[in-house]
Order: structure tokens, then sequence, then C-alpha cells
């Protein structure tokens, strides 16, 4: 008799447990137009700028820890081209959001931080490309066109990122959320090893703006979230 009422006990307090779990957690989807800085001249120095505007895609799973606070694990992927070049970042980390007002209302400002640990490759087909290097007007000196020759390379390696973003939650239900976001993304890619050692002359860095919309699902919930 103790023994089925110690049973009955444990599975009333796992069923209180997710009764309160169940309405705090969510996963989300979006899609996202980077908006990477224009490249310059010198092919060398502009390894992480230049590239295209290619959707980008993420997704999370967030644990609301109180009305306007929530944490959890977001995987990101970024794919991009420019003339002889192919960029792709893959994304790990660990995000945080902050409501202004609970998330679960009609309307809610966030503000968004986020740790990456990303894995970046970077495709460098053999090219020439004809260069005029840039100076200053005030010195005399003649430009002379040169033709530079670029060997194949391809790398891969990972790196550390930022991720510090703004942007609103619209709720239409208990369960289904649109969010518009514009985050922005600061990496360390330049300055590793491996960056540093296969483009030498590299003066960019890996640092971009993404707008983002997507979709936010609660599930399993019966009830508003708080």
């Amino acid at each position: 008799m103790k023994k089925t009422s110690l049973i009955l006990l444990f599975v009333a307090h796992c069923f209180s447990a997710w009764a309160q779990f169940e309405n705090k957690i969510s996963i989300s989807a979006a899609i996202g137009i980077p908006f990477i800085k224009s490249a310059g001249i010198i092919q060398a120095e502009n390894i992480y700028y230049g590239y295209g505007k290619i959707p980008t895609l993420k997704i999370g799973m967030q644990y609301n820890i109180k009305p306007k606070f929530g944490l959890g694990p977001v995987i990101g992927q970024l794919y991009s081209t420019k003339p002889n070049f192919k960029l792709t970042v893959s994304s790990f980390g660990i995000g945080a959001k902050y409501n202004f007002v609970p998330f679960d209302k009609k309307i809610s400002p966030f503000l968004y931080l986020e740790g990456d640990i990303n894995y970046v490759t970077i495709s460098q087909k053999a090219n020439s490309v004809e260069e005029n290097p840039e100076v200053d007007d005030k010195e005399q000196i003649m430009i002379v066109s040169q033709i530079r020759n670029y060997p194949e390379i391809l790398t891969g390696f990972t790196c550390m990122g930022v991720v510090l973003g703004a942007g609103s939650d619209f709720t239409f239900n208990r369960k289904y959320t649109l969010f518009l976001a514009f985050n922005y993304t600061v990496t360390n890619a330049a300055k590793t090893y491996t960056s540093k050692n296969n483009f030498e002359e590299n003066t960019s860095k890996l640092q971009y703006m993404v707008t983002q919309v997507g979709v936010r699902f609660s599930f399993l919930q019966k009830k508003k979230l708080y």
C-alpha cells in the first residue's frame, strides 16, 4: 500500500511538472536575407566581402523561463557566392531573447543575443584577374594594371560568433507566432590561423546584417503561456 502511494505520488508530480513544462516550450524556423559589405578592387583583400543575398535558414528551440525571457539552442546555415568564391557558414549556438511585454501578447518587441560556434568553408576557384591598385590622389604615381593569378583553395575551419538583434513577435493564437527581426552577426573568422594562413593579404571581416522573418510554434499548449 505504501509503495503504491509513493508511485501515485511520483506520477502526480510528473504530471504536475509536465503541466508547467508544456506551456513553456516553443520551436521556431526563420529565413533571412544577408547584407554583406561590398568588395573592393583587390580580390586578395576581400575574402569575406561581396557575397550575394542568398536566403539563410535558422531553426531554434526556446524554453520560456519567464513571461519575458527565453533561452535555447539554435542552428543556422548561410550559403553565398560571388565570382570565383563560395562561402558556407554552419552555426550552432545558444540564444537568449528578452521581450518587453509577455511574448504571448499580440505584439511584443524583443531584444536578442546569441553566442555561436561556426564552421566556415571557403572555396576559391583558380582564376586570373586584372587589378588596378587604389592609391591616394595626391601621390604622383602611374597606375599600371596587373594580372594576378589566384590558385584553387578549399578550406574549412571553426570560429566564434555573436549575434545581436531586435525585432517583434506577432501572436495570432496560442500556438502560432510570426516574428520579424534584424540581426547583426560578428565573427572572428578573419583572425583564425587557417584563414590568415590561406589568405595572407585579406583585410575583410566576416560580419553581416540579416533581415529575418519566421514562425514560432508553442506546442502542446492548452492555455496562455503564463
